[in-house]
């Protein structure tokens, strides 16, 4: 809910871009010595996903998925790609940025039944996080007063992690970490000084990565297999410049 209201105030926002000048010539984002603090991936409006996965044989197994959402990031299939970053990077000189991202996210459901004799019980779900982070470059490129094109690039590291409660006395937890290229050509609208709303393209190509499946019982089985994950999709954020 909080996530469609905000959706709702952006485009909102992207309105009033196309009928406000708040100055003449082009937009100040990007002068050295500015601090530009941002919210990556709010709104993740469309996403392709492909994950590969090696096999003991030298195989090779890839499953894919293509989404979409309108003003809101409750996709039925949720991955590390789609949460939300916290970015902050610095003009080094005029246009040009050097900064990165970081990005938490935690999963710890509960569900409560009911018994037969009344009473309530707590009962613990699988448990899954997200983490990660993606040092960046970019350069901007102002094209009016309320405009600007903001390509950046970098390299990012994720880890997902999975742990299941117990079922049948055995214990379930899995893992991926992944290496990858992140691209992201952004524009920002700019309807009053010092705010942005950001709009385009995510694209990260993986490097390296690696998924590992622990399974317990009645002592402790490891798998760890090559894996990897490509993604491409388009999203909003918002940000500041001072």
């Amino acid at each position: 809910m909080r996530r469609t209201i905000l959706g709702l105030g952006m485009l909102a926002g992207a309105l009033l871009a196309s009928s406000t000048a708040h100055a003449q010539g082009k937009t100040d984002l990007g002068q050295k010595g500015q601090f530009i603090l941002s919210a990556d991936r709010l709104l993740p409006v469309m996403a392709y996903e492909s994950r590969k996965t090696g096999d003991d044989d030298n195989g090779s197994t890839t499953e894919s998925s293509l989404r979409f959402s309108l003003l809101t990031s409750n996709f039925t299939h949720r991955t590390v790609f789609d949460v939300p970053r916290v970015s902050l990077d610095y003009a080094i000189i005029d246009h040009l940025t050097l900064g990165g991202s970081v990005f938490v996210a935690f999963d710890l459901s509960h569900e409560t039944k009911s018994e037969e004799n009344g009473r309530s019980v707590s009962v613990d779900q699988a448990k899954e996080s997200f983490f990660g982070f993606a040092p960046r470059v970019g350069y901007v490129l102002p094209l009016s007063a309320s405009v600007a094109f903001w390509p950046r690039g970098g390299v990012s590291y994720i880890r997902r992690s999975f742990q299941s409660p117990q079922v049948n006395d055995a214990d379930f937890s899995a893992s991926i970490d992944q290496f990858a290229l992140d691209l992201e050509p952004m524009f920002v609208l700019s309807p009053v000084p010092h705010f942005g709303i950001t709009v385009g393209p995510n694209i990260d190509i993986p490097i390296t990565g690696t998924s590992k499946v622990d399974l317990q019982r009645n002592g402790k089985t490891t798998l760890s297999v090559d894996a990897t994950q490509f993604y491409i999709g388009a999203s909003a954020g918002i940000l500041g410049y001072f």
